[in-house]
């Protein structure tokens, strides 16, 4: 057979490849899966080439934003590390506020059809992309060094001028290279708001890749996508069709509004919101009987109904909310953590029970305009209330009537678990304390919870349904853990005014267990081991009376444990 001709040799000069042909996205993609052992070498080469790409002065990283439609533009300044997303709609325009969506869909039900609106939103709603996913940034401040929202504290101890760190910053070091803490996050800062109109929200949210379909759709509206809406502080879930669920406070212009995901935070991931610094709380869980799953690559996501400016702060500029080295939350180690460290808790075992007490889950200042709750101090004094009341209580809470919609919440001053007052058959030991239900609130859908917490915890949720969290409601009398929906059959009746309603925790086994006026309520329950806090909430203005055991509890078993 003969030989095949040979091939010319191309005499084009040949272009070398660049580093800027590469796309990030493809970069992002493959380094995210190469942990086989074979792969090590390749995988150090795409680290090297993300923490290139990614570097906040490069336009490598997509701060950059497709343009929609002729009503939306981007302003890229690459010196100054701003990057402005303009929605220049025509305030004048009624058609902005007409509501329109993609189908309707009809399910019978009980007492007649229910209709699930897909793509439900306002015909002015425009939504950006960010071209790459979020990934974790570089450090872009010394470690330790917080959020510039606290700067106003490094005058009342901050040492060379540096804000003195949160106490969830300090409460356990946080060990190099700890994934579960590690983020991917964003900020928005609203420049202008010319309308000023309630029913034309802006959202800050995340999507996912195989979503970014249009932008007449704003994140949380349609499947693979959540978002925090300015208008009323609701979570709008993608994966039930944009529903809204009760959340955190409004925000509007000069605020800064913050969104992270932290893929290893947990079995399920977690996404989380910040206002002007602090922490709101996290993304729902589970609001179907499947936990959602946030364990995927998301791009970050703005929109507006009607016209504003936002200024988009991907890590080019300091956070305001405290990111350690760039992309370590504090907040989530504080959250995540199984317990205090050997010193602290062997110092909890040691402390009088008047150490806990109940403290008011605030929000950020300037936004806290509904009716806080009231909560007596540990003496007495000082604040209206008595503790020592008709019942006897020791501490006295007096929540506040913010509609049927809006819970508020308070956690006790410690953490619970570590100082043992009930010895359960099997030999756990649990520190248990009780809720006196003195008062109910009037109004619709008025109920309390009452249960345990990790601090910080979700401003306006009832205990139970943001993570980790565990708590018995009055209003169906059932467990809830983790999940805004779905709550658990314990074998418990609904309760009012007058209940006296017991929890109790075990960090060594990671029980939980109730009592309803006196009597245990089914058996204890396994959750996620956390450093919980005694919790309670309510929805109207209810009157809720604590004992940590510095009286009798109701719960015989556990006065063994009460010191006299």
């Amino acid at each position: 057979m003969p030989s095949a001709a040979p091939v010319a040799a191309s005499t084009a000069p040949r272009a070398s490849p660049s580093l800027g042909d590469l796309p990030a996205e493809l970069v992002l993609a493959v380094s995210s899966f190469l942990d086989a052992e074979p792969l090590r070498v390749l995988a150090q080469a795409c680290a090297r080439l993300r923490r290139i790409l990614l570097r906040p002065t490069l336009l490598s990283f997509s701060p950059r934003l497709p343009l929609p439609s002729a009503d939306v533009h981007v302003q890229a300044s690459a010196a100054a590390g701003k990057h402005t997303v303009v929605f220049a709609q025509d305030p004048t325009r009624t058609s902005l506020l007409a509501m329109c969506y993609d189908d309707a869909v009809e399910t019978p039900s009980v007492g007649g059809t229910s209709i699930t609106y897909r793509g439900l939103r306002k015909r002015g709603d425009r939504c950006v992309f960010s071209r790459a996913p979020l990934a974790t940034q570089l450090s872009l401040a010394l470690p330790g060094c917080i959020g510039a929202s606290h700067a106003a504290s490094s005058a009342a101890g901050g040492a060379g001028g540096m804000a003195a760190a949160p106490p969830c910053a300090l409460a356990v070091p946080i060990a190099p290279g700890d994934e579960r803490f590690r983020c991917a996050y964003f900020e928005v800062t609203v420049v202008d708001e010319p309308h000023l109109h309630a029913d034309l929200p802006m959202r800050i949210g995340l999507v996912l890749p195989d979503e970014l379909a249009d932008h007449d759709h704003p994140p949380g509206s349609f499947h693979g996508s959540i978002a925090y809406r300015s208008s009323d502080g609701y979570v709008d879930v993608g994966e039930r069709n944009g529903e809204l669920f009760q959340f955190g406070p409004v925000w509007r212009r000069g605020d800064t509004v913050g969104c992270g995901v932290a893929p290893n935070a947990g079995e399920h991931g977690v996404v989380f919101f910040t206002l002007n610094g602090r922490w709101i709380g996290d993304a729902p869980l589970r609001v179907t009987e499947t936990p959602l799953s946030y364990r995927k690559q998301w791009h970050a996501a703005v929109s507006s109904a009607g016209p504003a400016v936002m200024a988009v702060n991907y890590g080019q500029r300091p956070f305001a909310f405290a990111m350690l080295a760039g992309s370590i939350s504090p907040v989530l180690q504080a959250r995540l953590r199984e317990a205090p460290t050997p010193h602290v808790a062997a110092a909890l075992a040691m402390a009088p029970v008047a150490a806990w007490f109940m403290e008011p889950n605030t929000l950020p200042d300037g936004h806290d305009t509904g009716a806080r709750p009231t909560v007596a101090s540990p003496s007495g004094d000082g604040d209206g209330i008595d503790n020592n009341n008709a019942n006897g209580a020791a501490l006295a809470i007096q929540f506040g009537d913010n509609g049927p919609a809006v819970a508020r919440s308070c956690l006790s001053s410690l953490p619970i678990g570590h100082r043992p007052n009930y010895t359960h058959a099997d030999g756990t030991r649990f520190q248990y304390f009780e809720a006196t239900l003195d008062a109910a609130g009037p109004g619709f859908n008025a109920f309390v919870s009452i249960g345990i917490a990790t601090r910080p915890y979700t401003l306006l949720h009832h205990i139970g349904w943001s993570t980790h969290s565990a708590a018995l409601h009055s209003d169906d009398a059932k467990m809830f853990n983790n999940a805004l929906q779905h709550g658990n059959d314990i074998g418990c009746e609904p309760f009012g005014a007058g209940a006296v309603v017991g929890c109790a925790y075990a960090p060594a086994t990671g029980q939980v267990f109730f009592t309803r006026n006196g009597a245990m309520v089914g058996a204890p329950v396994a959750v996620e081991r956390r450093c919980y806090h005694g919790a309670v909430a309510a929805i109207r203005a209810w009157r809720v009376s604590l004992n940590f055991g510095h009286r009798p509890f109701a719960f015989g078993p556990a006065n063994a444990g009460r010191p006299e």
